[in-house]
């Protein structure tokens, strides 16, 4: 923008105009913005990023004296004669933070949202960070773009470097398809590592997974899978199925949700058939149905009994709702409840139902430890229609 308009810039960091020193903090201010007009002849920009640390809200006279001199330092430069021909532009992540007075008309009065890139976004987000990328022969960067939903610009540019990087390791003069894939699984589902499993393990493990991929594939809104593996990635995951949705969503139905949950319980269900004990690695599961559950009982209006009402949910940002009394509390963790039981017994009753087919998987995994797309149509059932 500055090359464009002809205008001097200067770029700085809300942090940098915190400072515990009494008057620090609104010279470092009047500093930002002598920079920007430069000797006058020429508009400027200013340009300051994570505008949050500086731009917070105000408290009723009980808060920082020397933060609060320091916003007000900000508001006047933005106002003052002297930087009419100044423009300032600013960035956060949290911009239910900023005070009143600094997101007005003749401050920061147009707010651009710059949310995650959709598949046409992150499509040519790709074709720039691989501009003199040699691609082998037949490689879709549209592709890559379906394998990488909800996925930001830098994670992109991420999964371009370490392409690079495996097609160098491996010896290669282009990049192929197969590249791509490892890199988007890194990004995604993190570095495969080495972990020695005894063989009671793996059983309990290549079963948990399959039930995963089972109940995905047998409900109605699940998503494609692209990978079932027991070989551990990450920090924690010891296996993992990896999925992609088939379209971007933006909404979510109860049906939906409640099939989210399933696919969730799905692996806790099939350690129990097959071993009939309970293991840990199931922690992450519930705390997602969990979270789930909750956010339609308490969010979502997907309750009958609760009603159509939104309640605080601890770790969210404030909403309409009020605390809950006593009384709530126990109605809305009884429909959490609830919620679970249903799916639970759901989800038992699908995989005992398909019990030779989740079996056959996880036999199938413990030999082989990784299977992908082409493998599922021999080792499960038709997959229903969509509904």
């Amino acid at each position: 923008m500055a090359g464009e308009a002809g205008a001097t810039f200067h770029e700085t960091n809300g942090s940098e105009f915190v400072n515990t020193y009494v008057g620090k903090g609104p010279a470092n201010i009047r500093a930002a913005f002598a920079k920007a007009r430069g000797d006058g002849k020429k508009p400027g920009i200013l340009f300051i990023d994570e505008i949050d640390a500086v731009g917070k809200k105000r408290s009723d006279g009980d808060g920082n004296q020397e933060y609060e001199n320091t916003l007000n330092a900000l508001l006047a430069e933005m106002s003052a004669p002297v930087n009419a021909k100044i423009v300032v532009i600013a960035a956060t992540n949290r911009p239910e933070l900023l005070d009143a007075a600094l997101m007005r008309g003749r401050r920061f009065g147009l707010k651009v949202p710059v949310g995650l890139p959709d598949i046409d976004g992150r499509e040519a987000i790709l074709k720039v960070h691989a501009k003199n990328m040699p691609l082998a022969e037949g490689v879709s960067l549209r592709y890559v773009a379906e394998l990488t939903p909800r996925l930001s610009g830098a994670d992109l540019e991420e999964i371009i470097n370490d392409a690079a990087m495996l097609a160098a390791e491996r010896g290669g003069t282009d990049v192929t398809a197969a590249d791509f894939k490892k890199a988007v699984e890194r990004t995604t589902i993190g570095h495969e590592r080495k972990l020695i499993m005894t063989a009671f393990e793996k059983k309990v493990v290549a079963h948990h997974e399959s039930g995963h991929a089972l109940v995905a594939w047998l409900v109605p809104n699940g998503d494609q899978i692209r990978k079932i593996t027991i070989v551990p990635h990450g920090l924690n995951a010891l296996g993992l199925v990896q999925t992609v949705s088939e379209e971007e969503r933006y909404m979510y139905s109860k049906a939906w949700l409640e099939d989210r949950i399933a696919i969730a319980l799905g692996g806790r269900v099939a350690e129990q058939l097959a071993t009939g004990q309970t293991f840990s690695g199931a922690q992450n599961d519930f705390e997602q149905a969990t979270r789930m559950a909750r956010m339609m009982v308490m969010k979502f209006g997907m309750s009958e009994k609760v009603g159509q009402v939104s309640y605080d949910m601890e770790g969210e940002r404030p909403a309409v709702g009020r605390a809950q009394s006593e009384r709530q509390r126990e109605l809305i963790d009884g429909e959490v409840r609830r919620i679970i039981d249903e799916q639970m017994k759901r989800v038992t009753d699908m995989l005992i139902e398909h019990r030779a087919y989740l079996d056959g998987m996880a036999d199938e995994l413990m030999t082989r430890e990784t299977l992908r797309e082409e493998d599922l149509a021999r080792l499960l059932p038709p997959r229903p229609k969509k509904s």
